[in-house]
């Protein structure tokens, strides 16, 4: 019984850490594809929420990081348009493009960023 206890301890003391740990491009489209078959129900899954506020952080981290390079005049990651919105859907697509392997160990964050690079990518800059 003590030993039991002991390992509910342990599991219970490792459960926020491993809750915290970044969702892969993987893990998404694995969790995305049963919603996908939804449809416009898919917003009642319990899935729902936690995939769209996946992207969403990623989205906010990204715009920031966009918005510290070009306030310290830093070369841009990419260049999206003032108000740039990315569809869920062409989010999913860009998502499956990523060969499995690397999908298995990109985050969401990563490949966000990847989609951002290849949607809205800079003019190439001119030499002087």
């Amino acid at each position: 019984m003590r030993a039991i206890l002991i390992g509910l301890g342990l599991l219970a003391s490792t459960a926020p850490a491993l809750a915290l740990a970044p969702m892969t491009v993987a893990q998404f489209l694995t969790r995305a594809a049963p919603l996908e078959r939804l449809g416009p129900a898919a917003v009642l899954h319990p899935d729902f929420a936690p995939l769209r506020d996946e992207v969403r952080l990623a989205g906010r981290a990204y715009r920031a990081d966009i918005d510290a390079q070009r306030r310290a005049g830093r070369p841009l990651h990419s260049c999206p348009p003032a108000e740039a919105r990315l569809d869920p859907q062409l989010v999913l697509t860009e998502f499956r493009r990523i060969p499995p392997a690397q999908a298995q160990r990109m985050t969401v964050k990563q490949g966000l960023y990847a989609v951002a690079k290849r949607r809205f990518p800079c003019a190439p800059q001119k030499r002087r």
